[in-house]
């Protein structure tokens, strides 16, 4: 376990400089990925790409109760500074995943750093915002199942 963390954070680092993945929206379009590092003691999370939103399925462990939330989506060449709603189910290649977080009408961006369709892998890292308490910076392992 502890080799496995070295390495998410030695990937993590590098790609944080120099790492970054360019995907297409038919890469992500009807595909489910369960979220496999972090690791949650307190539930599964489950992505789901359309080609307009995200929905991602929480699981709750102590009482399989089950919360999602979706969200519109585009892929962005560059950070985004706001939402462009116009971009969503149009934009088609990005090393950027853009959300915005409808509940809170805030907004939400991944570096996609790589995504490996053989072998079911995708790597994401989101920078700890500076308008967020207690926020850090994170990579973020999904492992397709759909």
């Amino acid at each position: 376990m502890k080799t496995n963390t070295l390495f998410i954070l030695i990937v993590s680092l590098m790609c944080t400089i120099s790492c970054k993945a360019q995907v297409s929206l038919a890469d992500l379009n009807g595909t489910s990925w369960k979220m496999v590092s972090p690791v949650s003691e307190y539930e599964s999370t489950v992505w789901t790409f359309s080609k307009i939103r995200v929905t991602d399925t929480a699981t709750f462990f102590h009482n399989n109760k089950v919360v999602k939330n979706s969200n519109p989506y585009y892929l962005s060449m560059s950070k985004p500074t706001s939402f462009n709603n116009a971009l969503v189910g149009k934009s088609v290649k990005g090393n950027y995943l853009v959300m915005t977080k409808t509940k809170r009408n805030r907004l939400d961006w991944y570096t996609i750093m790589s995504l490996d369709l053989r072998k079911g892998d995708m790597y994401l890292f989101r920078e700890a915002r500076p308008d967020e308490v207690g926020g850090a910076n994170v990579t973020i392992h999904l492992k397709l199942i759909k």
